[in-house]
């Protein structure tokens, strides 16, 4: 399949087939490109996550979104010919809200839109390399757990439970490392997070990938405070990398990890992490990229 494979027409490549994310218009793309080459091209749209889940922001009065964000993601779906999500979660949690987000459209009959939605999806986790650290952790070794919260530092991520769940955690030993991006807005939850557990914070950085890897592998364990995760390729590159999951009982966490996997905490660990380890490299075997690629590319080539 060549996918990138491009042939001159004019100025403008003719591809083989148009792969968008769920960010796009892909019906408005369809009709540019398109109309430009002259042909009708094969489109795959990605799901990576929809509009209709998507938390509103906490420290708002109101959610300033549009329903048509959650309306442009159901009219991309219908306009391409392969539509994949990221998580059998994702998919659901559009399906469950795309029902009412559609509720003022009186006079138009929708009895038929999940049938239809569904018909057309597929699942198909996204792609995962597994960590390879080349470098030793800049973080020395210590008899209490390191835990890494590798997310983004918004409010969709949870930085507000981060701190109630540490504070819930004080009779616990922990050691915390923040390796997500971080931006000029500091959310409240992290700036009280670094003022209670300051001595317990022993890394707090974006670091650079090596380094990254480097802490992931040293990690006993990773913790998620989402508030959505369509996918989860933080949590799953720790977990790759052997960290224990600390996270949500539900969202795409429920078909990421296998059953021995599930509540844990550093203040409940599993009596045989070997063993656990073991089954998440195998739950999660579709997961590493080239599974999850010739997944996608089988997919894709169905449309071809």
């Amino acid at each position: 399949m060549r996918v990138g494979g491009l042939l001159p027409l004019g100025n403008f490549p003719i591809p083989d087939v148009l792969f968008c994310t769920s960010l796009l218009d892909v019906a408005a793309a369809r009709v540019q490109v398109e109309a430009k080459i002259g042909k009708r091209i094969p489109t795959v749209l990605y799901m990576h996550e929809n509009q209709v889940e998507y938390p509103a922001n906490p420290s708002r009065d109101r959610d300033e979104r549009d329903v048509h964000f959650a309306l442009t993601n159901l009219n991309s779906i219908f306009a391409a010919d392969v539509v994949l999500w990221n998580s059998r979660w994702n998919l659901e949690s559009f399906l469950n809200g795309i029902l009412k987000a559609v509720e003022p459209c009186r006079g138009i009959p929708f009895d038929d839109l999940e049938e239809r939605v569904r018909a057309r999806s597929n699942v198909a986790w996204c792609p995962v390399e597994v960590p390879k650290p080349e470098y030793p952790s800049p973080i020395e070794a210590a008899d209490s757990p390191l835990v890494v919260w590798p997310h983004r530092h918004e409010h969709d991520k949870g930085p507000d439970l981060l701190l109630d769940l540490a504070r819930s955690h004080r009779g616990n030993s922990i050691r915390w490392a923040l390796l997500g991006e971080r931006f000029d807005q500091v959310p409240e939850g992290i700036k009280r997070f670094r003022e209670e557990f300051a001595q317990s914070i022993v890394f707090d950085g974006c670091p650079s990938r090596n380094i990254y890897e480097s802490i992931l592998a040293s990690a006993d364990w990773v913790c998620s405070t989402a508030r959505h995760e369509f996918f989860g390729l933080a949590v799953v590159e720790s977990m790759f990398a052997g960290c224990m999951p600390w996270v949500p009982s539900g969202l795409s966490y429920r078909e990421l990890l296998p059953a021995a996997a599930r509540g844990l905490s550093p203040a409940a660990p599993p009596d045989d992490p070997a063993m656990v380890r073991e089954q998440i490299r195998w739950h999660l075997g579709a997961a590493e990229a080239p599974n999850a690629t010739r997944r996608i590319d089988s997919l894709i080539e169905s449309v071809l």
